[in-house]
């Protein structure tokens, strides 16, 4: 006799008040300011613990930090840390898959004045550079690792390896000298 299939579903998350990626503007896919910024989630097996990881469109330079969970709460409260901590207008726009842990984003826009956007669903790539970025992070932190035995300045330093990167798309500059040069300019003070 044949079995039905025993099988969790995935639990589908209602995202209030999301926005199609396809109403982004169009600067934010020419990659022609800073300031509009990719967010996921990276996951290890059999742990609570991930990272989440930001990455910024033109400059290419990415964030990470641990997080208990995956959560919004959590999510939530490291986005919010990290516009806290950064300069003026170095935040106008993030994009999110439709995972769980971007449930509370409308805090984000109605705190901060930042756009969020979503991916299609089933549609990660539409945010390509995050999870381009997630690839190098998995070259020095596979699935198997235990997040435990990391401390954040081994996650700093996996951090500023992939920022003092060179990359041919920024004309070989790494992502933390196009910063620099940003931030030394004074453009985002306008």
């Amino acid at each position: 006799k044949r079995r039905k299939r025993c099988g969790r579903k995935p639990r589908k998350v209602l995202i209030p008040e999301r926005v199609s990626i396809h109403d982004r503007p169009d600067i934010v896919n020419e990659r022609a300011r800073i300031g509009d910024w990719e967010s996921d989630t990276v996951t290890f097996s059999k742990q609570k613990t991930a990272l989440s990881v930001q990455y910024e469109r033109r400059a290419q330079l990415t964030l990470l930090t641990r997080v208990a969970n995956r959560s919004a709460d959590e999510t939530q409260r490291i986005l919010t840390e990290r516009i806290d901590t950064s300069p003026p207008n170095t935040w106008k726009t993030i994009t999110f898959d439709n995972g769980g842990e971007a449930a509370r984003h409308t805090e984000l826009r109605d705190t901060f004045g930042i756009d969020t956007y979503f991916c299609d669903a089933y549609a990660s790539w539409q945010k390509g550079g995050v999870e381009n970025t997630n690839g190098l992070i998995r070259r020095f932190l596979p699935r198997s690792t235990n997040l435990a035995t990391l401390t954040d300045d081994d996650l700093t330093a996996i951090q500023e390896t992939i920022n003092n990167r060179p990359r041919k798309s920024l004309r070989f500059k790494t992502p933390n000298e196009v910063m620099n040069s940003y931030l030394q300019s004074g453009a985002f003070n306008s």
